[in-house]
């Protein structure tokens, strides 16, 4: 009787809807900022060495969110971006033309064709705390994929009819039309595997923990998804040991074209123009520091 009450049933009906709602706005400020990407997805505590730095991590973009309930969205298929699946992702330094870089790579499967991906990239120095972004044409445009990242891909330069330089894609594993292999697997159903990397300089030469973190982008001004990765730069890598701490290069100068003493005499008496004038301003010159003897320094 006390639980068949009107009064209470419909307290109890209220309660529970309340908590429902609360629930269901949980979860979905929880996958919100999850998928989101902020400004610094530091792994926790700073690692202090190598072998300390944790492996990438992907966040999906809202785009492809197709429920926000959670069992349609577990941690498992947080790399999952729909048209395709980032399967590896690697971040490591590389010198290019003497010039230590970082090189961001990524391994990627593709359930569809996505000819119009585009990407862009940023790098991050913990120590330093110091970023760089590279955007490309713009915030929501950002690189070609096909003539800028992917591994595979040849792209060509043209001149338009209109007179302004622009890139041809000729192959592209991204493109089932221009790769015989890609084409091959889509009909079979299977998954396409991809790679790619792109290399940039660092803007800031300091050791310690970096952060590299991709957006691939759909090319219609949606997004995929972001996928961050770190890793840990040695010192040695940026002042190598034969250097010291100084971090420079010896550049040897070029020995000066002087020509011999007697060429010099010979040329004076014939009266070439200058040769004159510049032997007597050189003997009129005092001796340097390094003709003079020590203890007169």
């Amino acid at each position: 009787i006390f639980f068949r009450h009107p009064f209470l049933v419909n307290s109890m009906t209220v309660s529970r809807f309340v908590l429902l709602v609360w629930l269901h706005l949980a979860t979905w400020g929880s996958l919100a900022a999850n998928t989101d990407a902020p400004e610094s997805s530091a792994p926790g505590a700073v690692p202090s060495t190598a072998t300390s730095v944790p492996p990438f991590k992907c966040k999906r973009s809202l785009d492809q969110l197709f429920s926000m309930k959670p069992k349609y969205n577990p941690i498992s298929k947080n790399c999952f971006f729909g048209a395709l699946e980032v399967l590896d992702a690697t971040l490591e330094t590389i010198i290019v033309d003497t010039t230590p870089s970082l090189r961001l790579s990524v391994r990627l499967g593709l359930e569809r064709d996505i000819r119009a991906m585009r990407y862009k990239v940023s790098f991050h120095s913990y120590t330093k705390g110091s970023k760089i972004d590279y955007k490309g044409e713009g915030e929501e445009i950002g690189y070609s994929a096909c003539c800028a990242f992917m591994d595979t891909a040849q792209c060509e330069w043209y001149k338009t009819d209109a007179g302004v330089m622009d890139q041809r894609v000729l192959t592209c594993p991204l493109n089932e039309e221009l790769d015989v292999t890609t084409a091959a697997a889509f009909e079979n159903e299977e998954q396409v595997i991809a790679s790619g990397n792109v290399t940039k300089p660092m803007h800031t030469l300091t050791p310690g923990l970096w952060e590299g973190k991709i957006t691939l982008l759909d090319g219609f001004g949606g997004s995929y998804g972001l996928v961050s990765v770190w890793t840990y730069v040695e010192e040695d890598f940026i002042i190598p040991r034969e250097q010291g701490h100084l971090g420079l290069g010896v550049v040897p100068l070029p020995e000066a074209d002087t020509p011999p003493p007697e060429a010099v005499e010979a040329a004076a008496a014939a009266g070439a123009p200058g040769v004159r004038a510049s032997t007597e301003a050189l003997a009129e010159t005092p001796a340097s520091t390094v003709d003079r003897p020590a203890d007169e320094l």
